[in-house]
């Protein structure tokens, strides 16, 4: 983000940039299609056998103590934002 490109501190580190909040990825491309008026149905395919991660959740304790960033936009109101942004400047 600028303002990770902004504080001295953040130079050569991974910073997750998020909400911090667990959110479902049934949930996320539900959000998606909605957002975009996509009528594809989503499609479910069996667990790969290498993910064993149930759960996912950003860890953002890095954004907030290095950016001294805090979200104030929801996951929802975000997919709503850029698929608008996107439409204008790039469709």
């Amino acid at each position: 983000t600028i303002l990770a490109s902004e504080k001295k501190q953040a130079a050569g580190q991974t910073i997750n940039i998020g909400t911090g909040m667990q959110t479902r990825v049934i949930d996320l491309a539900n959000e998606i299609n909605e957002a975009t008026n996509n009528p594809a149905k989503i499609e479910f395919v069996e667990q790969r056998k290498w993910d064993h991660i149930a759960h996912r959740q950003a860890k953002v304790d890095k954004m907030k103590n290095l950016l001294g960033f805090t979200p104030k936009t929801t996951l929802k109101e975000g997919i709503h934002i850029t698929t608008e942004w996107f439409k204008k400047s790039v469709l």
